[in-house]
């Protein structure tokens, strides 16, 4: 059973993140990594910028004037990460770093919230359900995919903020 079952799951699962982390992937994670304790190298740089398609020079020029600024903490952490972004946000002469920052964090590691979406979409839209309206559609689909926020709804507060919005009396007909 363990030679059979456990080593080739285990195989299976290797191979699965071989292949979801390429090359490609890693070293851009290192750049960016490279980039936020502020030790970047020319390599870095240019596969920085060839992948967000940024010009190079100016993200050169910006990363030294950074390394120059006191309120810039370099650290390989999110909260580093988060911390730049909230004042790259705010500053408008860091464009480039701010650019790849942005677009680094966006990056899904990997697709299973896409694959969730499209396994609840064949439990909300079934075949009794077919004629339905896109704009219900896409209600029931932000209500099923994010499950943990709908929990913690509270209806009564819901009843009462429909009620002042509409404050005619209002019948619902069975």
């Amino acid at each position: 059973m363990k030679c059979h079952v456990y080593f080739t799951v285990l195989d299976d699962l290797f191979n699965g993140l071989e292949n979801r982390f390429n090359q490609e992937t890693l070293n851009l994670i290192g750049a960016i990594g490279r980039l936020v304790e502020l030790k970047t190298e020319e390599f870095d740089i240019e596969l920085i910028s060839r992948k967000f398609v940024l010009n190079s020079d100016e993200l050169e020029g910006e990363l030294r004037l950074l390394r120059s600024l006191p309120d810039f903490v370099a650290g390989p952490s999110n909260k580093t990460i988060h911390q730049w972004l909230e004042k790259l946000s705010i500053s408008k002469n860091f464009v480039n770093v701010n650019k790849a920052l942005k677009l680094f964090t966006t990056i899904p590691v990997t697709s299973c919230s896409c694959e969730r979406a499209f396994s609840k979409l064949s439990l909300v839209k079934t075949k009794l359900r077919s004629r339905m309206s896109q704009e219900r559609l896409d209600a029931m689909m932000l209500i099923f995919v994010e499950q943990e926020l709908a929990s913690e709804i509270n209806y009564d507060e819901v009843i009462d903020e429909f009620k002042h919005l509409h404050p005619f009396d209002r019948r619902l007909e069975l």
